[in-house]
């Protein structure tokens, strides 16, 4: 959101072949909530066309769906989380094309708002760490840890925390149970 109304970021290519982000006016975008000026607002407009999809899969099939991602359940989402990894690191979007990992936070509270609409059951989203423990990981990670010992021991402790731990994907990854 700019001073003169909403702008979308896109990729452009100068004579040289180097990308960079350009800006271009744009009609206002379909948000849950209202932007302030100089924020930033990331949305897939596809987010929508893939819950009517999925929903409508379940509702045929009588099924049920996990989605575990990257994301937040938030009121106000705002900021860029658009962002690639490269051997485990945080590197430019840009500069990395073709051999990163691309990918950006969901909208979890809004995802499940979509679902819930299309009439479908849903939990609220947990992080990744909770719905394990909920599961039973901790017990399950110290059943095998007693087989092991040495480095392979340590290299399945500190997988488990990985999965599970505060500031690790325990933290950053979401689950949002529906159906």
């Amino acid at each position: 959101m700019r001073e003169t109304g909403w702008h979308e970021r896109g990729i452009v290519q100068d004579a040289e072949g180097a990308l960079f982000y350009e800006e271009q006016s744009c009609q206002a975008p379909d948000v849950r909530f209202r932007a302030d000026q100089n924020q930033i607002i990331e949305i897939c407009p596809l987010d929508r066309s893939y819950v009517r999809k999925i929903s409508d899969r379940l509702k045929e099939n009588k099924g049920s769906a996990l989605i575990i991602d990257y994301g937040d359940d938030i009121e106000k989402w705002h900021g860029e989380t658009l962002q690639a990894l490269l051997h485990h690191k945080k590197v430019s979007v840009l500069d990395h094309l073709g051999q990163a990992d691309i990918s950006h936070h969901v909208d979890f509270r809004g995802l499940r708002q979509d679902f819930v609409r299309e009439g479908i059951v849903c939990s609220k989203p947990q992080t990744q760490g909770e719905f394990l423990r909920n599961l039973g990981i901790e017990l399950r990670a110290d059943q095998l840890a007693e087989k092991m010992d040495g480095p392979a021991r340590a290299a399945h402790l500190a997988a488990a925390h990985r999965l599970i731990g505060h500031g690790e994907m325990g933290q950053l990854f979401k689950v949002l149970d529906i159906g």
